[in-house]
């Protein structure tokens, strides 16, 4: 078996079943790729979804599940189920535009140094479209890569593929025993970082990073996720997945750099969101109150308060 697509899903059976219609339509040869569902505790039709589309194209789908809530645990769980040589990560509510999305992923893996490869990750907007007051600077916690390569390249910490259209060689992830459970989704805290804290330890074992331009996915912007509220928890969350990761991986100097940083930025974008506020400009106003959000989780998590 060549590739197993993996898609970790909890209670979206409906979108799932738009996401694994469209996974279908992949051209590649029959018996050298696989669907695996991995249920994350779902308590919707998921299950039967995922037997829905068990025979019904030229590739198998399969279901399994992981009672262990968290997003760590569920790619951890397809990962080691996963019968492909090389294992793709695609989020539930992610369509892959091409249908040699697969392919072209794959084909980054035929240079032995790379271990994981990832493509773009475009947002389609709901029918209300998109808030004026959701500055470009937020669109990454919507699911934006914001990669500015025409071509195939080399990827390096921040600039990493994100989990939403990631692929990794297995045999990788088993030597580095897969995804830290104290990153990633996990019920309604908005962690996240588990694919780049394995990129980074992909990297200092001397593997390669690939960008593939050909290997673009749409993520569906859910409607619920357009409040300030929503934007407010996942800055919380970003902030202590950033700190996390800083903890694991940054040595003492640099972690104190970036701590400083932070406690610095709180006063900038304190004044910012004032300045803002006053001048009737939402787009900014947010912005600020965003990254105020951030940088306090990160202090706090720095400073093991959270």
């Amino acid at each position: 078996m060549d590739c197993s697509v993996i898609i970790c899903t909890y209670n979206r059976a409906d979108i799932l079943r738009e996401n694994l219609a469209t996974l279908l339509q992949q051209a590649y040869a029959p018996g050298k790729l696989e669907f695996l569902v991995v249920d994350n505790c779902s308590s919707d039709e998921t299950p039967a979804v995922a037997r829905m589309f068990a025979n019904r194209g030229p590739h198998p789908v399969r279901y399994v599940y992981e009672a262990r809530q968290g997003l760590s645990y569920a790619r951890n769980c397809g990962f080691r189920e996963a019968q492909g040589e090389i294992v793709i990560f695609l989020d539930d509510d992610a369509l892959p535009e091409k249908n040699t999305w697969v392919a072209n992923l794959i084909k980054a893996f035929r240079d032995p140094q790379v271990g994981a490869a990832g493509g773009d990750i475009h947002l389609r907007w709901p029918d209300s479209g998109r808030p004026d007051w959701v500055h470009d600077f937020l669109l990454p916690n919507l699911g934006k890569t914001m990669f500015d390569f025409q071509q195939e390249a080399v990827l390096h910490y921040p600039n990493y593929p994100w989990g939403g259209n990631i692929a990794f060689r297995k045999t990788c992830l088993q030597q580095l025993n897969g995804f830290s459970p104290q990153l990633g989704r996990n019920g309604e805290a908005q962690l996240s970082g588990e694919e780049t804290e394995v990129c980074l330890r992909l990297e200092a074992e001397g593997k390669e990073i690939r960008y593939v331009p050909d290997a673009a996915v749409a993520h569906l912007v859910a409607p619920e996720r357009l409040t300030r509220e929503w934007f407010h928890r996942r800055a919380y969350g970003q902030g202590l997945s950033d700190a996390e990761i800083a903890r694991l991986h940054a040595g003492m100097r640099q972690g104190v750099i970036q701590l400083m940083r932070n406690i610095l930025k709180v006063a900038i974008y304190l004044a910012g969101k004032t300045t803002y506020v006053l001048t009737r400009n939402p787009r900014m106003a947010t912005y600020c109150s965003y990254q105020l959000t951030f940088s306090r989780a990160y202090i706090m998590r720095m400073l093991n308060l959270r």
